[in-house]
């Protein structure tokens, strides 16, 4: 397990030259979906794309207009993300996770296995792709009870 902060670029660029297999980005929705926009310096002062990342993506996937143009009234994804998975859209958060992926592998242009995984603040996981299920549950850990 490694820390990263807002270094995820330098972190897998890192890993592959330390010839690591397979790595789980595992983070705040707040944090991980920087990644699904192709941003890897993450801090806010650098790049905050982040409700716009969240709401082109909403779109993209069919969200009803009302709910989108309900998003902006949250100052952060954390309350947005709520909203979307009460009104039954969490699956966004699975696709997110999924180009959070492909976004990585794209950076490092390596064929390594990576997943990714979106969390709340408490912990509860609301987005992940099937690499990262692959990868937790190959390495023995425990996936949680959702």
């Amino acid at each position: 397990i490694i820390q990263v902060s807002n270094f995820i670029g330098f972190i897998l660029e890192e890993a592959i030259k330390r010839e690591i297999k397979e790595i789980v980005l595992l983070g705040h929705v707040g944090k991980l979906i920087k990644v699904s926009g192709g941003i890897f310096h993450t801090h806010n002062r650098i790049a905050d794309a982040r409700m716009e990342i969240l709401i082109a993506n909403a779109a993209l996937a069919g969200i009803p207009l009302e709910i989108l143009e309900g998003l902006y009234k949250y100052p952060t994804v954390e309350g947005a993300a709520s909203e979307l998975i009460a009104s039954g859209h969490q699956n966004l958060f699975h696709i997110l996770a999924e180009k959070a992926s492909l976004k990585a592998k794209e950076f490092i242009r390596s064929d390594i296995k990576i997943g990714a995984v979106f969390t709340l603040l408490n912990g509860d996981f609301i987005g992940w792709d099937k690499e990262a299920v692959e990868i937790i549950l190959k390495g023995g850990w425990a996936w949680p009870t959702l």
